[in-house]
């Protein structure tokens, strides 16, 4: 079948077909998610362990090197990387091209868990995390909040109250939280009393173990009803913990604020973080790896108006919105293709000196390009830097195409001398001997 002989005879046919084309295009266009860079799926998987105050040698020695022994057999592996710095280890494990990410992904997680036979017994050596490098998951939002003057208490709100009601936003996959400080009891033990009595440190650290629990305490019958019974036996004040025996000497018991002092404090604050110069808390937030990043953001801004709402005492301000930068980059490469669209009829107007020849490149451009839009929503595309700038770079191509074809029909009207309607169907396809059939030709008959 020629498709140019019947495109020509039957322009109402190709006209609706054109238009349906277009409109769905159109529709499609409105849909499609908007996103900084497309979706892409490295073959990198990391590995990082926390053991506090520890230094690098022994993060190396200890934990690093078991971890890059385990993981060197992972089927697909190009290359393993390590860092190992103060109290922190980072292994990251590249894959050869086409390897399978989530099937080595779980293969690593079960290297890793045979590595940890060899770590040492450390109760402040954390599980290690194994996860996927991907672009698509890093901060598109970063708040800062502030308003009370309190840090433990305006951390407490955020990690409490305010995170989950963020985290509970469309497309939103964690909150995290930095800076302020983090409640805490401390107990400071001194010594000398401690000696005077007759115990030792690891004697307090059982008792407060001991006391400080819940426990399920089995099941009560009554009648045709059970109940599930728990025994709670957490502290609920600073009073309670300094009320807790130790033991006894001489026939005196020996409470705990006897040898230390119970304080409703703060850990240790390692991180600050400020805003405008003022003590605050940063918010970061990830979207889903397949979420929208303009469309989570709006839905971040939803809730949190009604955090605003809730907690009029917080204050909060954007340090970094990803959204924004996403949308000025996509509007900027969409003037930057109409520009060169219009730069490109301009140019052919110039040179052809006829309106309708300019007219029949300067539709081609629209139509091609919105038909795409099509395309790359049933595909699961997203509109981001890379597929506009390659719809810029399409213009172009298109231009030239259209000027070729029309540049042929041209020739055989001309020299030719054939009619319209024959110079368009031989134009833009190479004929057979019997008129039917033929490949596209853009410049012989």
């Amino acid at each position: 079948m020629n498709i140019a002989k019947w495109s020509v005879t039957r322009p109402v046919a190709v006209t609706m077909r054109i238009a349906a084309l277009v409109l769905l295009g159109v529709i499609c266009f409105m849909r499609l998610s908007i996103d900084l860079l497309p979706k892409v799926e490295l073959g990198v998987i990391a590995v990082n362990t926390e053991w506090p105050n520890t230094s690098p040698e022994e993060m190396e020695t200890q934990v690093t090197r078991p971890i890059e022994q385990a993981v060197s057999t992972v089927p697909g592996l190009y290359s393993v990387n390590s860092t190992s710095e103060l109290g922190r280890s980072s292994v990251r494990i590249t894959l050869n091209y086409g390897v399978d990410v989530d099937k080595a992904a779980a293969d690593v997680l079960q290297y890793v868990q045979r590595a940890r036979r060899e770590f040492p017994t450390d109760p402040t050596l954390q599980s290690p995390t194994v996860f996927k490098f991907d672009p698509n998951t890093f901060p598109i939002l970063i708040l800062g909040a502030s308003g009370i003057d309190d840090p433990v208490r305006l951390r407490t709100l955020l990690r409490n109250e305010v995170a989950p009601m963020l985290e509970s936003a469309g497309g939103v996959a964690q909150v995290s939280l930095s800076g302020g400080q983090e409640r805490a009891i401390v107990v400071s033990v001194d010594p000398a009393r401690l000696q005077a009595v007759g115990l030792t440190l690891p004697d307090v650290v059982r008792r407060l173990q001991a006391e400080n629990l819940s426990q399920p305490a089995g099941i009560a019958k009554e009648g045709q009803t059970e109940y599930t019974i728990r025994s709670v036996g957490f502290f609920e004040s600073v009073k309670d913990a300094e009320l807790m025996p130790l033991g006894s000497t001489n026939g005196k018991q020996i409470l705990l604020r006897d040898v230390a002092e119970v304080k409703d404090g703060s850990q240790e604050q390692r991180i600050f973080t400020r805003f405008n110069g003022e003590p605050a808390v940063g918010l970061t937030i990830s979207k889903q790896s397949d979420a929208n990043t303009v469309d989570t953001v709006k839905n971040v801004n939803e809730k949190l108006a009604l955090v605003k709402q809730q907690f009029p005492e917080l204050k909060f301000g954007v340090s970094y919105d990803q959204s924004g930068f996403v949308q000025d980059s996509i509007t900027l490469l969409q003037e930057h293709a109409i520009i060169g669209g219009t730069l490109a009829i301009l140019a052919i107007l110039f040179f052809l000196r006829n309106i309708r020849s300019t007219l029949v490149v300067a539709l081609s451009i629209p139509i091609s390009i919105t038909s795409t839009f099509a395309l790359m929503y049933f595909c699961g595309f997203t509109l981001n830097t890379i597929s506009l700038s390659a719809l810029a770079l399409a213009t172009g191509l298109i231009v030239d195409d259209a000027i070729v074809v029309l540049e042929n029909i041209f020739r055989h009207i001309e020299r030719d001398k054939r009619t319209p309607v024959d110079a368009a169907v031989r134009g833009s396809c190479r004929l057979n001997d019997d008129g039917y059939g033929g490949v596209p030709s853009p410049l012989s008959d």
